[in-house]
């Protein structure tokens, strides 16, 4: 599980340490009848509302723990940008790299969470990626159950929890499903949690090969 608390660290570094889980390729998947682009908002859109929400959120209150509802759920809609995990990022802080991950997007995808208050828990997923060349990809990314508590600097409303992921890709005709695991961490901002700010990050990418894959996302209650 991940430790809720690790992006209050401030350091890419630190977060990527805490939400980076272990994965790797599995399985056939459906075949190639079956791969059919489902239609999802367009990189720019997707973009558009990433850097949006991010500037939102500047200079908005992080929630108190005690500040959060203690019945009830919220959903959370809202956008995710990643990139390749880079030397670059280690020794960034908030905000600059969150804005040089936001900026520079190899992928974007849209985000919904929902927040138990009742169990102190978040789940959702993470859908509709595309990159820069508006190329969609089948994947998707579920959050089980994250947990709620207080960060490890103060009472600060945090959440954090692993998730697992599967792309399905065309390989030599034949539709082949991915799969990764990952984690992810983050916090609330507002008077009483009516945005999310965190963290992701999956060991082994989108594809089961090559650098490690880190994003930023946004969201708020509509």
């Amino acid at each position: 599980m991940v430790n809720a608390g690790c992006y209050k660290s401030r350091s890419i570094a630190a977060v990527i340490a805490c939400v980076i889980g272990v994965g790797g390729c599995s399985g056939s998947g459906p075949s190639k009848d079956d791969f059919v682009i489902r239609p999802i908002p367009s990189f720019a859109a997707t973009n558009e509302l990433s850097q949006s929400l991010f500037q939102k959120q500047f200079g908005v209150e992080k929630t108190l723990i005690g500040r959060l509802p203690v019945v009830g759920t919220a959903t959370y809609l809202g956008a995710a940008a990643y990139v390749s995990s880079s030397e670059d990022l280690v020794d960034k802080e908030y905000p600059e790299y969150e804005q040089i991950i936001i900026d520079n997007p190899e992928y974007v995808s849209r985000v919904r969470l929902v927040a138990d208050f009742s169990g102190d828990s978040v789940t959702g997923n993470l859908d509709s990626f595309r990159d820069p060349q508006n190329r969609s990809y089948r994947i998707n990314i579920n959050l089980g159950s994250a947990t709620i508590g207080t960060s490890d600097f103060g009472d600060d409303a945090v959440f954090g929890g692993t998730l697992s992921g599967t792309n399905e890709v065309l390989e030599e005709g034949e539709l082949t499903t991915k799969s990764f695991t990952g984690g992810i961490a983050g916090q609330f901002l507002g008077a009483r949690g009516e945005m999310i700010l965190g963290s992701v990050g999956f060991t082994k990418g989108f594809t089961g090969e090559g650098a490690p894959i880190v994003g930023v996302f946004t969201a708020e209650q509509p």
